[in-house]
């Protein structure tokens, strides 16, 4: 059993445990296990996803869990098998054991698959092979399927129905992947009458409630409790359109905020209270709070480096109300501003998230000279991060625009960049990024 029963998480994900055991003992030759869950719950979910896929979990069955993005049907099954076997080479560095199984055969095998090869054969002996090694088929494998991103719903069921039929599967290989409450992108695959599809639908986990217990915890003097309990009233302040409650519950966010005695906390307090403000016909007094938690947040950056994180988070929300009043150049400069302590501090998965806001606004303003001198700073910052870290940033956004920029004029960088965005997102990347664009530029 877990421990902290009366732990309001623990509590949540207890009741996905047993939830799981009640649903896939009733229908036990299932295929496919679909989670349906309410997006504010999706970190109950992942909270349940990583305990049962540690030594602490308390199921029987072996989970396993890939956050590997969907970008082709071609590609899929490659980017899960390579995914896989770098997650289990990690596992070994944290917890040193004889490798016993065959990692570097399978990492061979998928160095060496035919260009036109899509690994799908590889990955169904993976999974065997796997299986037979954790537990010699006595213990159902979980493989549950939660890409980073999806460049088609309806690609990536395909996807999951084909593979599911093109070829046996032990009983004892599962798979599970995530719906949404409301939603059900992926319902139609209970429709396949070659596969048994298992629905797990999860009431409400009442997210909000779960916060509020949680930040009410501990001694109701300390002043960390009460920032965490003003901060949860505050949101319920604005989710009614309460300005007066929002004001009540701001003034002594900053009260308990300045009583931690910390630099960077206090900062954050007006910070969040700008935050909330944002929602409300409140520009002057918004960016005095801004402007308040930039002094603060200048000082902590004195007495902690760290800190500059909350400093380059006020200049986010300075540039996003300046773009709410369509005050774009001085949006603009605040989110230069952005990208540039981003770099200062060596923090360059920040200043790519900076930067793809700085394109967007160029393009969209037409701001010609800016628009091409940030689409080469984010390029180059581009270059400072491995492969692992770029493939979970915005930098694609980064890279369509350079190419769109610089096809002609600097060929060789373009091709370049092009196969190491091939490598991480798929042959389809620049297509498939392309279609989205124009899709949201039809919604506009």
């Amino acid at each position: 059993m877990m421990n902290h029963e009366h732990n309001p998480v623990a509590v949540r994900i207890s009741r996905l445990q047993e939830k799981w055991s009640e649903v896939t003992e009733s229908k036990p030759h299932y295929n496919l296990a679909r989670w349906v869950i309410y997006n504010e719950d999706i970190d109950f979910l992942n909270g349940f996803l990583k305990l049962e896929s540690s030594a602490q979990g308390r199921l029987e069955e072996i989970f396993v869990v890939l956050f590997t993005p969907f970008t082709s049907h071609e590609t899929f099954a490659k980017n899960i098998v390579s995914d896989w076997l770098d997650m289990y080479k990690q596992g070994l560095g944290e917890s040193p054991q004889h490798p016993v199984w065959a990692i570097e055969y399978f990492k061979d095998k998928l160095d060496n698959l035919p260009e036109n090869d899509t690994g799908e054969e590889l990955l169904r002996e993976m999974l065997h092979d796997f299986s037979r090694y954790a537990s010699q088929d006595s213990r159902n494998l979980v493989v549950t399927l939660l890409p980073r991103s999806i460049s088609s719903n309806s690609g990536y069921a395909k996807w999951i129905g084909d593979f599911l039929t093109s070829g046996d599967f032990s009983q004892s290989i599962k798979f599970a992947i995530v719906d949404y409450a409301g939603h059900d992108y992926f319902a139609a695959l209970h429709d396949n009458d070659k596969i048994v599809t298992l629905p797990i639908n999860m009431p409400d986990l009442n997210m909000r409630g779960a916060v509020s217990e949680l930040a009410a915890m501990g001694d109701p003097n300390d002043p960390q409790v009460q920032f965490r309990v003003c901060m949860t009233k505050m949101g319920e302040a604005t989710g009614k359109n309460q300005r007066a409650q929002l004001d009540h519950w701001g003034a002594k966010l900053l009260e308990a905020g300045q009583r931690t005695g910390n630099q960077g906390t206090y900062a954050s307090a007006y910070l969040i209270f700008a935050g909330f403000l944002m929602h409300f016909p409140a520009k002057e007094e918004t960016l005095m709070m801004l402007f308040k938690a930039e002094t603060i947040a200048k000082r902590a950056v004195k007495e902690d480096a760290k800190n500059v994180v909350i400093l380059i988070q006020i200049y986010g929300y300075m540039g996003a109300l300046a773009s709410m009043h369509s005050e774009h150049k001085e949006a603009l400069g605040y989110f230069i501003k952005q990208a540039e302590l981003a770099k200062e501090y060596n923090l360059p998965v920040n200043a790519i998230s900076a930067y793809k806001t700085i394109i967007y606004l160029c393009h969209t303003h037409g701001y010609t000279e800016e628009y091409a001198q940030n689409v080469a700073e984010g390029y180059k910052t581009g270059f400072l991060i491995s492969d692992d870290e770029l493939g979970v940033t915005d930098f694609a956004f980064i890279a369509y625009h350079y190419i769109e920029l610089n096809h002609y004029t600097h060929p060789e960088d373009v091709k370049v960049l092009n196969e190491r965005m091939e490598r991480l997102f798929g042959e389809n990347w620049h297509n498939d990024l392309q279609q989205m664009l124009t899709e949201v530029e039809k919604q506009k």
